[in-house]
């Protein structure tokens, strides 16, 4: 291994420790977010595949919001441990926030591409929308 693919791997391993510290490490809460978020821009795609109104600039510019709720998660998890000092309430909240809203956006894109939603799902979701609107 020669010295500059050995000081691009050490880069690559401290920009992973400070980006698990950042977002306050992976848990399946996040997991399942990252998890939403991809089948989101997945089924995104096809919708506006199907719509016959595909652009690469829209794509990208809905993968980079995405990326975006990772630095906000990573704000209210800094501001979740240095100022609050409740551990990882806060943390939680916002990503189970975002995790309501993948999944209405979720739904939405597979009522468009036609796959059947039960309605014990839409109902729940209906409930969730409803609870985050009013916190």
């Amino acid at each position: 291994m020669c010295w500059v693919e050995s000081e691009f791997r050490q880069i690559v391993e401290k920009f992973k420790k400070w980006l698990e510290y950042f977002i306050g490490g992976y848990d399946s809460i996040l997991y399942t977010l990252i998890i939403l978020v991809v089948i989101v821009v997945f089924t995104g795609i096809l919708v506006s595949i199907m719509r016959k109104q595909f652009s690469l600039k829209r794509e990208l510019n809905i993968i980079f919001s995405k990326l975006l709720m990772l630095i906000i998660i990573g704000i209210v998890n800094l501001f979740d441990m240095n100022i609050v000092i409740m551990g990882c309430t806060l943390r939680s909240m916002v990503i189970l926030y975002y995790i309501v809203q993948e999944a209405n956006e979720l739904f939405s894109n597979l009522d468009i591409i036609g796959v059947c939603i039960p309605s014990v799902a839409k109902r729940i979701l209906k409930i969730l929308n409803q609870n985050t609107e009013n916190d």
